[in-house]
């Protein structure tokens, strides 16, 4: 819900899934990284994935690791919405 608030602030209309299976294909998903295996393939490289900094490793996808500070946010949000 952070994420989607955020970006809705923005101006980015937002739409929360219900499972990773019906995420339309070719679209921009931010994601915790137990979910981002789950995904279509067309939607990894648009992703931000959330996670630990060791989980995020050899991850092929845009990466926010923890701890989260607002300066990492918005680092990755502006990166996510350039893509």
């Amino acid at each position: 819900m952070l994420f989607s608030e955020l970006l809705e602030v923005r101006g980015v209309h937002t739409k929360i899934a219900e499972s990773p299976q019906t995420v339309p294909l070719n679209t921009r998903v931010i994601t915790e990284i137990q979910y981002f295996s789950e995904l279509p393939k067309e939607c990894r490289m648009q992703c931000l994935v959330v996670g630990n900094k060791d989980a995020l490793r050899g991850i092929d996808a845009l990466t926010l690791s923890r701890p989260l500070t607002e300066e990492k946010i918005e680092s990755a949000l502006a990166a996510f919405l350039q893509r």
